[in-house]
């Protein structure tokens, strides 16, 4: 009961959050109207004058069937050109403001990407599909109806406007508008049937889109384990809903159709003609009665089913709401100048989606007098430990990766501070969030680059110079070119890549990618910005002796600009002597030993030495067994 009750509630909260999203998607994209004022008033004016001649053109037929000379013939002629020329123009000029509609909404989802989280972008793509050109376009086809509404309405009031002129407002009148008042509410039954089928095609439209990314994104694990067979079944059967789905519906459109368009227009017209006919109308004024009445009815259905246009566009303009209102990444408007020291407390607890909880009683369980954890300026930390002891996790947390968005996979309790110029002591998120990226770095054990340089519109290869230069591209920086080159071989030629600043990065090997991410940042150092590098496994994929003259680098950085460093590593090799050491324990159980590496290398028992492998498994599990936590 309870369970059925708690279901119930969350169905009630996601259909909630769907119809915010729908409002935030039909708000911005009326607002996309406004996007150019001077196309949007020629739209209008051509709209204004395009009314005037859809009214004058059944008059001067009226005209020249009862007076049928050269004059009338003119007339009726010129005002059909003109009012021909006025919907041409007029289709253009909508066409027009489609684009710049799709313009100023592409620019708003840029715009929101630029400010949330990566993790949150993620689950929208998996839920909803693409992010942007693709829900652009879908939503600009909505946006195109809203100037179509626009010209129906004028060509109805036009023709409804000529039959008063030509017949007075009375039955004839009275007849055309029953038959519009129908029709509008039969149509009104297929908005709920728009909704679902909406809904139903966007779930398949994302799932299409995630298995095919899959594919890409992976094509060489496919390819290896013999699978592509396997993964083009599944997305074949995406497809195959895709298509029943629609012709599932198809004879349910052919239905309405006749049902809410051809028979109310078949039964009123049958009347306007039958009432016509008792009145001893002539033929002409039959011929009338049929264009201006069957006319304004036909279109009134258009407007009616652009109007419920809302809901066969449901999907698209939700899924629009929702990338709008996708969470910002949390800020303040503190300005960091120069971060000297960061900051955790020791009551960090971390709970992922699926329930799995790292540092159940605190990141060091050992000392509970401990209250946080410290790294200064000046100072080379290393993070090491076995697999999946949340070393890279707090990593992730010093970088700010893991922000507790309603959206992210991780939260994270316990408090996370950064102390500004060796004064005032901020916490995190209050600070300005460029500012923090100017003084701290982050290279991912995946090793982060720009694939393309953007010149103007043209794609071009991006670079090894491309890619350690990206920092200083910073418009507050004011570099001249030549500093800016001067910077760029500098450090390149700190982590060894200074012959290679021509090649494309894209073929860089591994253990190169992670070198020109760790240029990046040296580049950033140099420049006086960057004080705290935060490196996950950079050098995981380098031989001993490259990693070693970078390490050597590295080191003579750290005295030279007081920086401070955090690596996550698990090779004794890449620590130095004189770096201070945090050892987690396996499973998320915190760290249970600290201290400066060659004191930790001495010591016989060390858990330091059991996740480094420098000792046998033996002294290993002695040392499991018998030394629970050693904190110096």
């Amino acid at each position: 009961m309870w369970f059925e009750l708690f279901e119930k509630k969350k169905k009630t909260e996601e259909q909630r959050k769907e119809q915010r999203n729908f409002r935030k998607g039909v708000g911005y994209s009326f607002r996309s109207l406004t996007a150019d004022r001077v196309v949007l008033t020629r739209a209008l004016v051509l709209l204004l004058l395009e009314g005037v001649a859809v009214a004058l053109v059944p008059i001067a037929m009226g005209e020249l069937l009862s007076n049928p000379v050269a004059a009338t013939v003119t007339l009726t002629v010129s005002i059909n050109a003109v009012q021909y020329y006025l919907l041409l123009w007029y289709m253009e000029t909508q066409r027009l403001l489609r684009v710049v509609n799709a313009d100023y909404l592409g620019m708003e989802i840029a715009k929101v990407v630029s400010k949330t989280s990566k993790q949150s972008l993620l689950r929208i793509s998996e839920q909803s599909g693409q992010l942007h050109s693709s829900i652009v376009r879908n939503v600009s086809l909505f946006v195109a109806n809203i100037p179509e509404i626009a010209q129906f309405l004028v060509i109805i009031g036009g023709n409804l406007v000529a039959l008063v002129v030509l017949f007075g407002a009375g039955k004839y009148l009275f007849f055309s508008l029953m038959g519009m008042l129908l029709m509008s509410i039969l149509s009104c039954f297929t908005y709920r049937w728009n909704l679902e089928l909406s809904r139903q095609a966007k779930k398949l439209d994302a799932n299409q889109n995630n298995h095919l990314d899959g594919l890409v994104k992976n094509l060489e694990v496919h390819q290896q384990s013999g699978a592509t067979t396997f993964k083009l079944r599944i997305l074949k059967n995406v497809l195959d809903k895709q298509t029943k789905l629609y012709k599932r519906n198809e004879w349910m459109n052919v239905l309405r159709f006749v049902w809410f368009r051809i028979l109310p227009t078949l039964v009123f017209m049958w009347l306007i003609y039958i009432t016509a006919i008792s009145d001893k109308r002539s033929p002409a004024d039959l011929s009338m009665l049929g264009i201006c009445a069957g006319t304004a009815m036909q279109f009134s259905y258009q407007v009616v089913q652009s109007l419920l246009g809302l809901g066969k566009h449901f999907g698209d303009l939700q899924h629009l709401g929702q990338l709008l209102n996708a969470p910002r990444r949390p800020q303040g408007n503190r300005v960091l100048k120069k971060v000297s020291s960061l900051s955790l407390s020791t009551s960090l607890r971390v709970k992922f989606a699926n329930g799995h909880v790292l540092f159940p009683n605190g990141l060091v369980p050992c000392n509970k007098q401990l209250t946080e954890l410290r790294m200064d300026a000046g100072q080379f930390v290393v993070f090491v430990g076995e697999i999946g002891s949340g070393k890279s996790t707090v990593a992730k947390i010093l970088a700010r990766v893991y922000e507790n968005l309603p959206e992210d996979d991780t939260h994270w309790t316990g408090s996370y501070q950064v102390q500004d110029n060796g004064h005032e002591w901020l916490p995190v998120f209050d600070t300005n969030l460029l500012t923090f990226y100017r003084n701290v770095f982050h290279a991912p054990q995946t090793a982060n680059y720009v694939d393309s340089e953007q010149k103007e519109i043209e794609w071009v290869p991006g670079t090894v110079r491309d890619n350690i230069g990206y920092f200083l591209r910073h418009e507050e920086l004011s570099l001249t070119p030549q500093r800016v080159d001067e910077l760029i071989w500098e450090a390149a030629e700190l982590v060894g890549l200074q012959t290679q600043l021509k090649q494309e990065v894209r073929t860089l090997s591994g253990g190169e990618l992670a070198l020109c991410m760790l240029g990046r940042s040296l580049a950033g150092v140099l420049l006086g910005e960057i004080k705290v590098l935060i490196l996950d496994e950079t050098f995981a994929n380098l031989n001993g002796a490259k990693a070693q003259a970078v390490l050597s680098n590295l080191r003579r950085l750290v005295k030279q600009y007081q920086l401070t460093i955090i690596l996550v590593s698990h090779k004794d090799e890449f620590n130095p002597p004189d770096a201070l050491a945090y050892v987690f324990g396996s499973n998320g159980k915190g760290i249970i030993e600290m201290g400066q590496v060659a004191m930790l290398r001495k010591r016989w028992f060390s858990h330091y030495n059991n996740a480094t492998g420098r000792r046998s498994w033996f002294t290993s599990l002695l040392t499991r067994s018998f030394k629970k936590c050693d904190l110096v």
